[in-house]
């Protein structure tokens, strides 16, 4: 692997990846209060599993991507819009040999995961154990990129910084707010 620059200014941080699993978790958990206890209980509603299964593998595409981006750079132009789990895998195997045979659980399920971009729809959905599984990939491989970040980086405080410095660079969307309308909520 060469060296990660930290001086330049990635597509892909982990920070990002990081929030597809935070939104992926708090879609699949569910806390009910009973009396006056709080329980958490895992969804199993189509519609909740469906954005689990979106947000687990938005989260696989972008841990490929970060790979990409930084150890194979002379490809991640060709690669940057695919959503092809398959052929990331296929590049990321092109600078890390054996990174497929590690992460045999992604290779067998590519053609699933890559699907999964289509349950943002509701076109398809996971039951409880298949979204369960595929959190668990996710996240497994989550670990891997920011421990491959802060390795390169050295400490968190330094990660923490170069995460923070990427992100103010990042442009601001506004919007106007129209004056003397009413949303649907009264609100003015």
């Amino acid at each position: 692997m060469s060296d990660l620059d930290v001086s330049k200014n990635y597509s892909i941080t982990s920070y990002m990846i990081r929030e597809d699993l935070t939104l992926a978790k708090a879609t699949f958990y569910r806390e009910n209060t009973i009396g006056s206890r709080v329980v958490t209980e895992l969804q199993d509603n189509p519609c909740s599993l469906s954005y689990v299964g979106y947000f687990c593998g938005q989260a696989i595409e972008k841990s490929l991507k970060y790979y990409i981006e930084r150890y194979n750079p002379t490809s991640w132009d060709k690669v940057r819009y695919t959503h092809d789990i398959d052929t990331l895998l296929d590049t990321v195997e092109e600078c890390r040999r054996g990174f497929r045979n590690e992460h045999e659980d992604i290779a067998v399920n590519s053609r699933a995961i890559t699907y999964t971009k289509n349950m943002r729809y509701l076109v398809s959905t996971l039951d409880k154990e298949g979204a369960y599984y595929l959190f668990n990939i996710a996240r497994s491989l989550y670990k891997e990129v920011e421990k491959d970040m802060l390795n390169e980086l050295k400490d968190r405080k330094g990660f923490s910084q170069w995460e923070q410095e990427h992100y103010d660079k990042i442009e601001l969307t506004r919007f106007k707010r129209v004056r003397n309308k009413k949303t649907e909520h009264g609100d003015d």
